[in-house]
């Protein structure tokens, strides 16, 4: 991890992923979320995957967003429905078009239970 809080993969000798990370953040309402992101240099971009993990170590892939064909900066969303009650952790891993990887920092979530939102309806409506 550098000083950014980024991870970036520097394993034999790859170089820096030209593609830069302007952003990236989540907004949760309810138990939907919407992960929103921001690049330069969008054209060297090939691949988004969106990576989870339930512990913040252990992460999978979430889902995948191919880069669009704009020069420059570009924006991306990721839409989630959060059904789990637990703390969910997401990152990006970033794919150039040569197939170097960076990093994004890594965001954490934690939904509200059912219960406790009926809870919160009902003392609002007193």
């Amino acid at each position: 991890m550098d000083l950014n809080g980024e991870y970036s993969d520097k394993i034999a000798g790859r170089s820096e992923v030209p593609v830069k990370l302007i952003y990236f953040l989540g907004n949760m309402n309810d138990n939907r979320l919407l992960l929103k992101w921001n690049v330069s240099d969008n054209e060297s971009a090939n691949l988004f995957e969106v990576e989870k993990s339930y512990d913040g170590k252990d992460f999978f892939t979430g889902g995948l967003i191919f880069s669009s064909e704009k020069n420059g900066n570009e924006t991306y969303f990721f839409p989630q429905l959060l059904k789990d009650q637990e703390k969910i952790f997401y990152r990006l891993k970033i794919i150039d078009k040569n197939q170097k990887v960076k990093y994004s920092k890594v965001l954490s979530f934690q939904p509200i239970p059912i219960a406790e939102k009926n809870s919160l309806a009902s003392l609002k409506m007193l």
